[in-house]
This record gives structure tokens, C-alpha cells and sequence, in this order.
């Protein structure tokens, strides 16, 4: 049975990964660490199914299948 009580607010908590695009955005870094660290945020928050679904996989088989890997 649900109650109508007011529930205690959690605290929110950034994960790590997304704590650390934002460190890197606020330092300066160069597109290619923002581009590398949303990646990693962005992976940290898909489920596995997600991330083997994304476009980026099926890219890398893709090139892995036609080239050998070497594209």
C-alpha cells in the first residue's frame, strides 16, 4: 500500500563519468578529450543492449568486416 506521506528527497549524485566531461569542458581541454569524455558519459548512462545497438559498433564491425580493420 502506498502512502501519501511526504517521501525524504535523495541527493542527486553525478556519475563519475558525467563529473568528469565537466571537468574536462571547465579546464580547457581539446576537442578530442570533450569528444573521448562524451563518449564515456554517454556510455556509462546506455545499457548494454544500447551501446552494441549504437551506430558506432556496428561501424567499427562494419569496417572491421570490409577492411580488415584498417579503414
Amino acid at each position: 500500500m502506498t502512502t501519501l506521506a511526504p517521501q525524504p528527497r535523495t541527493e542527486y549524485r553525478e556519475p563519475p563519468a558525467v563529473a568528469r566531461l565537466r571537468a574536462a569542458f571547465a579546464s580547457g581541454a581539446s576537442a578530442d578529450e570533450l569528444r573521448a569524455a562524451l563518449r564515456e558519459a554517454r556510455d556509462a548512462s546506455m545499457t548494454p543492449y544500447q551501446r552494441a545497438m549504437s551506430g558506432e559498433l556496428i561501424g567499427e564491425v562494419a569496417k572491421h568486416l570490409l577492411f580488415g580493420g584498417r579503414a
